[in-house]
């Protein structure tokens, strides 16, 4: 198996739409610690104040080696789901709002009536989306 770890979103998302169906509080405190040991292990200058992060080579390790790389899904997708994890929901109201598989969020379009397919809109309880 792989023992690195590069930043990935997969299970920051799977947290946040675990989150926002079952209301369960223990998927924000998982969310809390991969958080927590990504600001530990994976910030290149943990005591700066503005730093960036990098993919962790091995994670078995009681120092983890940093390879220096950092894919943009992470700022773009991993930090964006670890955000709509813990604020709240009217930032992103999934009734009106779908995210696509790189988090970006994309209006839910209704038809305008039954007998007309072809013209749709945003319902009208739907605010902008604050990403």
């Amino acid at each position: 198996g792989r023992t690195n770890y590069g930043l990935r979103p997969e299970t920051i998302e799977s947290l946040f739409y675990l989150w926002r169906v079952t209301r369960k509080e223990v998927y924000r405190e998982w969310g809390w610690k991969i958080y927590q040991s990504i600001e530990k292990h994976c910030k290149v200058c943990p005591s700066c104040e503005v730093s960036g992060y990098s993919e962790i080579a091995e994670v078995g390790t009681t120092k983890p080696r940093h390879t220096g790389h950092m894919d943009t899904f992470f700022t773009g997708e991993t930090l964006k789901y670890l955000y709509l994890l813990f604020t709240d929901d009217s930032a992103l109201d999934l009734d009106c709002w779908v995210l696509n598989t790189e988090a970006h969020p994309f209006p839910k379009f209704m038809p305008l009536n039954s007998n007309n397919t072809e013209a749709h809109s945003l319902p009208a309880k739907c605010p902008p989306s604050h990403l």
